[in-house]
């Protein structure tokens, strides 16, 4: 039982690792039509906060406006 019960938690910890190792160095996003980098990304969360700020109501960051802004603008825009 100990045996099969070590072997669970082993093989539960490998399932769950590479979906905790994320890659900082990409967007959240994934666009089609143009690329911007993880900084870019974070750059347009604070702008969006610093124009919807959190108060009572959920800020820009806290609904993820940035990412659909982002979006948007993918489904907008042609690669040229």
């Amino acid at each position: 039982r100990s045996a099969i019960k070590q072997f669970l938690f082993v093989s539960a910890g490998m399932a769950l690792v590479p979906s905790c190792l994320l890659d900082k160095s990409k967007p959240a996003v994934e666009l089609k039509n143009f690329k911007i980098s993880a900084d870019q990304e974070i750059l347009l969360a604070e702008l969006s906060e610093a124009i919807i700020p959190k108060t009572t109501t959920p800020g820009a960051k806290d609904i993820q406006a940035h990412r659909f802004a982002l979006k948007m603008m993918d489904d907008c825009r042609t690669k040229e």
